[in-house]
């Protein structure tokens, strides 16, 4: 992914570790892994930057883990907040998304964004924001990042004033590495929750979602 951001702050809730990052910021990923569920008692954020990037202004609480024989996680001593994890000798250092300072201008993967356009595209950007229930210019904003990676491609329509937009090679790949993410995280919380409690779930979000598409239909008649 490319670094989207110029300059971030940010540091830990007490204050004893303060960061600032020179460099760019990659964009949110979240992280599904068993250690960081349980570090962050739910999946992991993160952004990334180069460690020689990374100043700190304020140390004096920050400490490391050795959560693996390959990795550390970086928090601090005194409230306990996550703020880094490193692989020993990497150029790069993922930065956990909570910690930076506000705003940030960083968004997370739009995997959902892919998908619909990979299974239903070539797609005019307005069906495409009707069939994902966005306005005109939230989807614009969410496709530029695609559109800059080349996961995306935007194309002439059928006239002049139209646009198509599809999935290029590298988009399908990165989506197939999605799924692949999604799956493991999906039978994560299978075997947490019980495939009873999940099934339940996905029917109740059908139903909210079946309800919310009928008003949104009443409300156009």
């Amino acid at each position: 992914m490319t670094d989207v951001k110029g300059r971030g702050t940010g540091g830990c809730l007490c204050g004893a570790v303060r960061y600032e990052v020179a460099g760019g910021l990659r964009e949110i990923i979240a992280c599904h892994c068993g250690q960081c569920r349980r570090q962050h008692g739910s999946f992991g954020l993160y952004s990334e930057a180069v460690v020689a990037d990374v100043a700190f202004r304020e140390d004096r609480g920050l400490a490391w883990y050795d959560s693996s024989d390959v990795a550390r996680r970086g928090f601090c001593r005194h409230c306990g907040s996550g703020l880094f994890w490193h692989r020993k000798g990497a150029p790069r250092m993922a930065i956990t998304a909570g910690s930076l300072d506000q705003p940030t201008g960083l968004k997370i993967t739009q995997y959902s964004l892919l998908s619909h356009v990979l299974l239903t595209g070539p797609i005019q950007p307005s069906e495409l924001a009707e069939r994902m229930h966005l306005d005109a210019s939230t989807l614009s904003r969410n496709l530029q990042p695609l559109l800059a990676q080349g996961l995306l491609a935007q194309g002439p329509g059928a006239d002049g004033r139209s646009r198509l937009i599809d999935a290029t090679e590298a988009g399908r790949a990165k989506r197939a590495e999605g799924q692949r993410a999604w799956k493991q995280a999906q039978l994560a919380l299978n075997a947490r929750l019980g495939t009873a409690r999940v099934a339940a779930l996905h029917a109740m979000l059908d139903d909210c979602m079946a309800a919310l598409d009928a008003a949104d239909e009443e409300e156009k008649s």
